[in-house]
């Protein structure tokens, strides 16, 4: 996802979720955003599921996730919003891991294999990391076999940011909106 059309989701969404409860946060410079697409055929096919997801991550830990996920065939979609501050620990993790697999070196776009149910072409995450002052870099992980393999640092990495954003929305402190 572009960062200006996270933008605009975020610009959307975050007036709503502050009128709900004050955001957050001493330093909301950014630091990355996370986003999902998926298609999952539970088998055999149809159902196909989508689950979209973005994660928003700024600088002291602070987070905006937003989800759309449904049944593609029959629907309905449904919607999660979230907001929160990771725990001090689970933050320096993915610091650490954004440092370990030298994110700003990466970018570009590699192949990754995703692992059961049945994918169905098109699936990727793509990491976009913000650095100092005008500097950012995207990298988009795909099961595209047209792009070289991804490296293990930078499956490292995605693994750190899946387990992130599953324990920061797991966690009970992280406040949600959800459509029924």
């Amino acid at each position: 996802m572009k960062p200006t059309r996270f933008a605009v989701l975020l610009s959307a969404m975050l007036p709503a979720a502050l009128a709900a409860a004050p955001f957050p946060g001493s330093d909301l410079r950014p630091l990355l955003q996370f986003h999902g697409s998926f298609l999952r055929g539970a088998g055999p096919l149809p159902p196909v599921f989508l689950d979209r997801d973005d994660l928003f991550v700024t600088r002291d830990g602070s987070f905006i996730y937003s989800q759309a996920a449904g049944n593609t065939q029959t629907g309905p979609y449904t919607t999660d919003l979230a907001q929160g501050v990771a725990a001090p620990q689970l933050f320096a993790t993915l610091t650490q891991a954004l440092l370990q697999a030298g994110i700003g070196a990466l970018g570009g776009k590699c192949h990754v294999s995703f692992p059961s149910p049945i994918w169905i072409p098109g699936n990727g995450y793509e990491i976009t990391w913000y650095g100092r002052q005008q500097r950012w870099i995207s990298l988009t992980m795909s099961d595209q076999n047209d792009v070289p393999d991804c490296t293990p640092d930078e499956v490292a990495l995605l693994e750190a940011l899946v387990s992130f954003q599953s324990q920061v929305l797991a966690d009970p402190r992280t406040t949600h909106y959800r459509s029924h």
